[in-house]
């Protein structure tokens, strides 16, 4: 049985799990070069960026891969951004899907 600290650490500690298991092998090739490593990065900000915008913690907010929303770049298709906000009182989870249409997203 593993003992958790309060506060910072675990919301930390709970925040990289839910990413893992997420992506598990994604989370575990995220350094392996720098695009995949940008991707997390961004997934990173735009959990951040939510989460400060919907006065949730950090941890209660999961951006993966769209399976079903690539979005055109230079660099070819890339998949969209699936976000997930779980509910810090109720546990109810919330997918929200990002505009592409927004000049300047892509």
């Amino acid at each position: 049985m593993t003992t958790m600290t309060h506060g910072l650490a675990e919301r930390a500690v709970r925040a990289a799990h839910a990413h893992r298991a997420s992506d598990p092998d994604g989370f575990h090739r995220r350094h392996d070069n720098p695009e995949t490593w940008n991707r997390w990065a961004r997934r990173a900000r735009v959990a951040r960026t939510v989460a400060t915008a919907l006065h949730v913690p950090a941890d209660a907010v999961l951006v993966t891969d769209d399976p079903h929303r690539p979005y055109p770049t230079r660099s070819g298709p890339v998949p969209g951004d699936l976000i997930t906000v779980t509910d810090p009182t109720t546990g109810r989870a919330w997918r929200f899907i990002p505009d592409h249409t927004t000049p300047g997203q892509a």
